[in-house]
């Protein structure tokens, strides 16, 4: 006997369950909306999502969706990881306004729809399942993308293979300040005599007795997840 399909549950029903323990605020004036870890988990985005006219975040990573469909008009902030894409169809309609994505932990093999998003500065897509080089070309068309965690992804370990990898994403990406959690340097972007730079001192930690001091760019934790070792979702 064939095993039922689990009923589909939508954004829709998710907004309204908000809505319901949001009473005192109107969810077309909501900027910041939470639907993640949504229980049951949500496998559409249906267009409800579209009538959020005030939204400029979007938190519903932790579900079941395989498709991004009827983003707000005016996002900014998407935080969608820990689903079930396999591709970002879809992104490019929210191109105009989209500065931040957080998509780890799907099984994404394309990143052309990215190329659209030129006000992107934060993308997170660790743990996906890009293999790839020629996939990075897009990534590379984002002209002021300043923070990328791409750990996890085939990618990287093919890079690592031949050349360094850090030195490689930062020839791409020419505003690149992190680079999967950790700052990148002068050594990074090819100047051998700045900060970072073999040889360089500055930035060493000073120790005294058990007590360590200095600049630590240790993982940042969120309600989706953290930088570094486990990255935003």
């Amino acid at each position: 006997m064939a095993q039922k399909k689990p009923p589909q549950y939508t954004a829709t029903q998710a907004l309204a369950e908000w809505q319901k323990n949001h009473p005192d605020e109107p969810i077309e004036d909501v900027v910041e909306v939470g639907l993640q870890f949504n229980h049951p988990p949500i496998t559409v985005m249906s267009d409800k999502l579209a009538q959020l006219a005030a939204c400029k975040k979007l938190m519903i990573s932790t579900n079941n969706i395989q498709e991004i469909k009827f983003l707000p008009p005016r996002i900014e902030v998407l935080s969608i990881g820990r689903n079930l894409l396999t591709k970002l169809t879809g992104i490019e309609k929210a191109a105009a306004t989209l500065t931040q994505l957080w998509m780890s932990y799907n099984s994404v093999k394309d990143l052309r729809p990215i190329a659209a998003c030129k006000r992107l500065t934060v993308l997170y897509l660790a743990h996906n399942k890009v293999e790839k080089q020629t996939e990075l070309d897009h990534i590379q068309q984002l002209p002021d993308l300043s923070d990328l965690l791409l750990t996890g992804n085939p990618v990287v370990e093919t890079i690592s293979k031949n050349r360094n990898y850090r030195a490689e994403m930062c020839r791409r990406c020419k505003k690149l300040q992190i680079l999967d959690g950790a700052p990148t340097t002068d050594a990074d972007r090819g100047d051998t005599s700045g900060p970072g730079a073999p040889g360089d001192t500055s930035s060493q930690k000073t120790t005294t007795g058990n007590t360590t001091t200095g600049n630590q760019s240790g993982a940042q934790s969120s309600g989706n997840g953290s930088r570094a070792v486990s990255p935003r979702a």
